[in-house]
């Protein structure tokens, strides 16, 4: 198994794809709704703790190597987000998988439950015969 160092450019796209409906991850953040400022500062930590368990799972793995560093996410880059919702899920399951159980203050977690939320988003869109088929 290998593990893949990813660009900052696939973190910021995750980040531009939850800021277009923040509210609907307030409840995986533990926020209120509405609290958008703040949902926007907890993606931004999230995905810096995230890229921060990618590095160390790559450093880890390859430890032969040069170690890489560690750097913050410049989130003022302007990344477009997903084109769709399949996309993003597929962006996050494939980051979970690099992740190799790296954990910075529990992101590792939060990323399986938003995994289960946005695959729980696309199935519960589906008829239900179809739905039903793909659980």
């Amino acid at each position: 198994m290998s593990t893949i160092c990813y660009e900052a450019e696939k973190f910021l796209q995750i980040y531009a794809t939850m800021n277009l409906n923040p509210t609907d991850y307030a409840s995986l953040f533990r926020y209120p709704e509405g609290w958008q400022t703040s949902m926007s500062q907890s993606f931004q930590s999230f995905l810096d703790n995230l890229r921060v368990a990618n590095i160390r799972a790559y450093n880890a793995r390859y430890d032969d190597a040069d170690e890489l560093p560690y750097s913050l996410l410049d989130f003022a880059t302007p990344i477009p987000p997903y084109a769709s919702e399949i996309e993003f899920y597929k962006s996050l399951r494939g980051l979970r998988y690099n992740l190799d159980e790296q954990d910075v203050d529990g992101c590792f977690q939060l990323l399986n439950h938003l995994i289960d939320h946005v695959g729980y988003s696309i199935i519960s869109r589906l008829p239900v015969w179809e739905s039903v088929h793909t659980w």
